[in-house]
């Protein structure tokens, strides 16, 4: 249990600027008693021998080097900082209690204050030590064995002042305890000055260390060094609340993946003159290298002065690392191949779709060369497209663009559909010799499967990507696009059917023409694959036209002149290759 403190006249404190007069805020501040007061749950407050000495420790840091500091007449140059420390009595706070500090020679001066200089961004630690109060409390007799109630207190007041030229000076911050009792020495009533180091706690059980303790060691430099192996039954705690932390920002988990896989784990077996110095039974261990890590992750490692062996070999600047930070650094390396297992995985799932879709594409093709039977959704072009009279076969040699053909992949019968020859029945309402029902029903049949890659990125880019035919894998790209109506906001295809039908020396009534719009929405900011059913076979000539927009951006009535900023309108043409043009 340490004392506690308290602002000490806040409204004589001086602010302090920086070289271009800026106001600076006031520095940070922290004092602690390191040893020397003992809290008494008698007197319900912290006594100390004045034959003992007490010590302070101060932390003070601030933001930017002060180069002046406000005076009544004016900002002055500073020349340099103090700490002063003295007492004040609690019931008279004008009334100030001389601290003493004692010498080598264990004579006992007045404490002179301490020059001190503050770096920016740094925080400065100043201890003071061996001080005294040069007088003790009134009333501390006791009466009848309880505290008497004419007791009086000290305060003590540790503050920082700025000097200028001159020798005056200005408080800058100062902080005063809550109130001491100063004790005459007893040691028939007083512990001694080694004994005060340990303290009963708040609770029964508890037991206090006021300083560090070392564990085979006589110069321990933290809270607790222990020269040798630590067993720990239970967990050990570190502090995480988000209530006590600030300047909250997420690691780059690729990074960390990076660093981790340049640490390079070494075994190794530390020097005998070293390992008994430190306590360390097993030498041979499985570890890293400070020196190494250093380079990867300078936090993680820690200088800690010259070390020495027990040969007398010194080593300079030991460095020691902090396995927690590379534990965290793990941490993270591991979330990030979670992402890159996860991405392979979901690549891995997509392959297996497009094996099984292609073994059922093998196996239907196997199936239907083996027979001879020609399967009506794939050869769906032919179904209605005859004419009354026969027409004489014909081949164009190299069209361009190319026709669009499933007769490489599937088994197709040779005949064409074309317009009527010259002197042939035009009648366009000839009908079929296959019955209405059948006519009706292969309808359906006689589909084209026009799929589309879409690609809506951020803001109002609605170009799709890329067109396929599924059932023969044929892109329809810019070779198919008519002269000048290749975007931006029109792009319209002009796609030959190869002239090829089902049913060989069969005439059918032949639909000249078909025009379709559809309207097509991109939700989303992801990469989409959208798929339509075209009615193509059964038809002379058809169209289609698609309009691909931003979800709530843009319809099918929109103004034309929004086109490629609302909407990007695409239209296809299929017909038959009747000629050579």
């Amino acid at each position: 249990q340490l004392l506690t403190w308290d602002q000490y006249r806040l409204e004589h404190w001086s602010a302090l600027y920086n070289s271009s007069y800026q106001t600076l805020s006031p520095p940070a501040y922290h004092v602690d008693t390191d040893k020397g007061f003992i809290y008494s749950t008698a007197d319900e407050a912290f006594v100390c021998q004045k034959k003992n000495h007490f010590q302070v420790t101060i932390h003070i840091g601030v933001a930017a080097e002060p180069q002046y500091v406000k005076t009544p007449s004016g900002p002055q140059l500073v020349d340099h900082f103090l700490i002063k420390v003295f007492g004040v009595k609690l019931e008279s706070p004008s009334h100030q209690v001389t601290i003493e500090q004692s010498q080598p020679d264990r004579s006992k001066k007045p404490f002179n204050p301490v020059r001190v200089a503050l770096p920016s961004g740094k925080i400065t630690k100043v201890t003071l030590g061996r001080l005294h109060f040069s007088e003790t409390t009134s009333n501390n007799m006791r009466k009848k064995g309880k505290p008497n109630p004419d007791q009086r207190y000290f305060q003590m007041v540790v503050g920082l002042y700025a000097a200028v030229a001159g020798e005056e000076t200005f408080l800058i911050t100062a902080l005063v305890s809550e109130r001491i009792i100063v004790r005459a020495s007893n040691p028939g009533q007083f512990e001694t000055e080694g004994d005060a180091l340990w303290q009963r706690g708040a609770v029964q059980d508890a037991v206090v260390c006021q300083g560090r303790v070392g564990i085979n060691t006589d110069s321990p430099d933290e809270a607790l060094v222990v020269c040798g192996n630590a067993k720990v039954m239970g967990a050990v705690m570190q502090p995480s609340d988000y209530r006590a932390k600030q300047n909250i920002q997420e690691v780059d988990s690729e990074q960390q993946l990076k660093r981790i896989t340049q640490m390079r784990i070494v075994e190794f077996d530390y020097k005998p003159e070293f390992a008994s110095t430190m306590g360390i039974d097993h030498t041979h261990q499985t570890g890293i290298i400070a020196q190494e890590v250093k380079e990867l992750l300078p936090s993680a490692v820690k200088e800690v002065g010259d070390v020495s062996c027990s040969d007398g070999e010194k080593i300079h600047n030991f460095l020691m690392v902090d396995k927690e930070q590379i534990f965290m650094e793990n941490v993270g390396a591991v979330q990030q191949l979670s992402k890159l297992t996860d991405n392979l995985e979901t690549r891995i799932i997509e392959l297996e779709v497009w094996n099984r879709r292609l073994a059922k594409l093998k196996s239907l093709t196997g199936s239907l060369r083996s027979t001879g039977y020609v399967h009506p959704f794939i050869c769906s072009f032919i179904h209605l497209c005859h004419f009354s009279l026969p027409v004489t076969p014909t081949t164009v040699p190299g069209p361009w663009p190319p026709d669009v053909d499933f007769c490489d992949l599937l088994y197709c019968d040779q005949v064409y559909c074309c317009t009527p020859p010259t002197g042939g029945s035009t009648d366009s309402n000839i009908t079929s010799t296959e019955s209405a029902a059948a006519e009706k029903s292969n309808l359906t049949d006689q589909i084209l499967h026009l799929s589309s890659i879409v690609l809506s990125p951020s803001g109002t880019n609605t170009t799709i990507q890329s067109f396929m035919i599924k059932e023969n894998q044929q892109v329809i790209d810019r070779k198919y696009c008519l002269r000048d109506e290749c975007g931006p906001g029109r792009f319209a295809y002009r796609v030959p059917i190869i002239l090829i039908v089902k049913k060989p020396k069969h005439y059918l009534k032949c639909v000249l023409n078909w025009c379709v719009s559809v309207f097509s929405r991109l939700l989303g900011c992801q990469l989409g694959e959208h798929e339509w059913p075209l009615h193509v076979s059964r038809l002379y000539h058809s169209s289609y036209h698609f309009r691909s927009t931003v979800a709530g951006q843009a319809n099918c009535s929109t103004d034309h002149h929004f086109a490629g900023a609302l909407f990007t309108d695409y239209y296809f043409h299929f017909y038959r290759r009747c000629t050579d043009s």
